[in-house]
């Protein structure tokens, strides 16, 4: 289809990009701040119970991971995708799990060990209160929070 088609072109030209140094993860974490956290908010606006029914089990998930790297990413980007479809805007989702497809494997690789599970987990269970209370602010800030935790560990890892 034409939508994936454009998603592999962006994913190649993000990984392009992040390869030869022209951008950073950096970057890259500041184009989700951006996407995401008014996301969060949209998904708080439109939360009905399937919607927060799929956003918990994702942290559950993600919470029951135990710290272990590659359960974690995946439970992690499952949140995320859960709060990108629930706003509603299949573009916005688009760019955004596009964005996600590039950014986690490096991020992953990069931060292996120096995200603090019960960090993350607390982070998660704030969005999903948010969403579950119907409170776009609050969503907001949790969403906000959690990126710039990980922007946080990326700079300490990266010693900047």
């Amino acid at each position: 289809t034409a939508e994936q088609g454009l998603g592999h072109s962006l994913s190649d030209a993000i990984a392009m990009m992040l390869e030869t140094g022209s951008a950073s993860l950096e970057e890259l974490l500041d184009a989700r701040l951006v996407l995401e956290v008014p996301l969060a908010g949209r998904a708080a606006h439109r939360a009905d119970s399937e919607l927060v029914e799929g956003l918990r089990s994702a942290v559950r998930r993600a919470e029951a991971s135990g710290g272990d790297p590659a359960a974690m990413a995946a439970a992690d980007a499952e949140v995320h995708r859960a709060v990108a479809a629930a706003a509603g805007n299949r573009m916005l989702e688009a760019l955004t799990g596009w964005i996600f497809e590039v950014l986690q494997p490096s991020l992953s690789d990069r931060l292996d060990g120096a995200i603090v599970h019960s960090a993350v987990v607390e982070q998660h269970d704030a969005l999903l209160a948010a969403v579950e209370k119907g409170d776009p602010p609050r969503a907001e800030r949790a969403m906000k929070d959690h990126l710039l935790y990980l922007r946080d560990v990326l700079r300490m890892v990266d010693g900047s």
